[in-house]
């Protein structure tokens, strides 16, 4: 019943949500390389975490729940299988970062069309009344890929550019198929009504439709005529490989940027919006951030001056420069135990000495050694090699030691035993007794 819009305008829209869709599963996954949660122990995620999730990608948990579920059913998200199993991206996730992003699009369309998973269970009553868990064991329905190729099916039947509710393609799909309803939800629809209305909305989630009506990528991948991927690569926008730098601070992606760009960017300045440009925000801490994982300020300089299309303003050099300036001046190690003697030389000989490399010392100033070891197995080894060391305590002073004198719980004095068998007791005897008589009468 509704009018046709322009096909081209319906691919455009298509391409454009295609590309956020890979945008997000690669935020998502980056996000949960560096702090993956933990597994629930029936499976799947925990409600915090889902929370925790949909609040780092501004995304309802409906959505966040579709985006894992289409992750883990293209094969890059998985449990770690650990002692304290946590979710974690797959191997699979580096060799599905290097494609581009039509290919990567490819993929995630093409495992979502085929997946037996319903993301939109999640949070719905069990039959025990417990709610769903994303990720989880539950969320599997037999009946999904087929509704959706059907439901797919019937729009390619439409002209280019028609969109279709879910009411509208229900009537035919109930002729088509009349014996393939499922149970009754709890709105009283059977699950096939559900899954052609939550297929409708994962599609346009995905990229498969464009303002309701079904994009020239979606043909091809029905089809299989053609490479999805190839014609989705001329919709999507070019990636860039510049910004522009503000003085206030900040950088404005004006469309997708090429992906080694926008992740080195993301790791010395924070995204502040999003959109069809970017902004990015420099602040102390992002600067810190980069220089923490290895960039100098004079690498830092280079590369703004490389990718942007106006000058570094001043406010962003100096920036740059006063937090490199104080970065790395007080330094944070580990050790388990230190050395201290007012004697150089004599920690010089030690250190010399071949039998404390197991001890890992390291000359922290002239007078002062630290140890990986523990005190007390620092104090054993120094004392085997012939020295003579004293264990101080916190403030300085020396402890006194001396093998303490121990002591059990309190018990009570052990009950005399007399020696031979115990007197018997009436019981005993008349036992006794009895089986006497009753050998007598067995033997006449």
């Amino acid at each position: 019943a509704a009018a046709p819009r322009d096909p081209q305008a319906v691919d455009a829209a298509a391409a454009g949500q295609a590309h956020t869709a890979v945008k997000t599963v690669e935020e998502l996954l980056d996000g949960w390389g560096l702090t993956p949660p933990l597994t629930l122990r029936a499976g799947g995620l925990g409600v915090r975490d889902l929370k925790r999730t949909a609040q780092a990608l501004e995304n309802t948990e409906q959505q966040t729940a579709f985006w894992l579920e289409l992750a883990y059913t293209a094969g890059l998200l998985a449990p770690d299988g650990e002692v304290d199993e946590r979710w974690a991206p797959t191997p699979g996730y580096d060799t599905w970062l290097h494609l581009d992003t039509a290919e990567r699009w490819s993929v995630l369309a093409g495992a979502w069309l085929a997946a037996t998973r319903v993301p939109a269970l999640t949070g719905t009553p069990d039959g025990r009344g417990k709610p769903r868990a994303a990720l989880g064991p539950e969320l599997d329905r037999t009946l999904a890929p087929s509704v959706r190729r059907a439901t797919l099916a019937l729009l390619a039947e439409l002209p280019p550019g028609t969109p279709a509710t879910a009411e509208e393609l229900l009537p035919a799909l109930r002729w088509q198929r009349p014996l393939r309803g499922g149970p009754v939800g709890p709105d009283g629809r059977d699950l096939r009504d559900e899954l052609t209305a939550w297929t409708l909305d994962e599609a346009e989630l995905l990229g498969i439709t464009g303002r309701g009506a079904l994009a020239a990528p979606a043909r091809a991948l029905l089809t299989a005529e053609s490479d999805p991927a190839e014609v989705l690569a001329p919709l999507l926008p070019q990636p860039l490989d510049h910004v522009i730098l503000q003085p206030d601070l900040t950088a404005i992606a004006p469309g997708p940027l090429l992906t080694p760009l926008a992740q080195a960017l993301a790791l010395c300045a924070d995204i502040e919006s999003k959109g069809g440009a970017t902004v990015y925000r420099f602040t102390p801490a992002s600067v810190r951030r980069a220089l923490d994982a290895g960039r100098t300020a004079t690498d830092l300089r280079a590369f703004l001056e490389q990718h942007s299309r106006t000058p570094v303003p001043q406010p962003l050099a100096y920036l740059v420069d006063d937090v490199a300036r104080r970065h790395g001046v007080l330094r944070v190690g580990a050790a388990s135990s230190y050395l201290r003697c007012d004697d150089p030389s004599l920690l010089g000989e030690v250190l010399a000495d071949r039998r404390s490399a197991d001890l890992r010392l390291r000359l922290l100033a002239p007078t002062v050694l630290a140890s990986q070891a523990a005190p007390d197995v620092l104090l054993a080894a120094l004392r085997t090699m012939g020295y003579a060391p004293a264990a101080e305590s916190a403030e300085g002073d020396v402890l006194i030691t001396r093998p303490d004198s121990r002591r059990t719980p309190p018990r009570t004095a052990p009950v005399p035993v007399p020696d031979g068998p115990p007197a018997p007791d009436d019981t005993l005897l008349a036992a006794a007794i009895k089986a006497i008589r009753a050998g007598d009468r067995a033997a006449t």
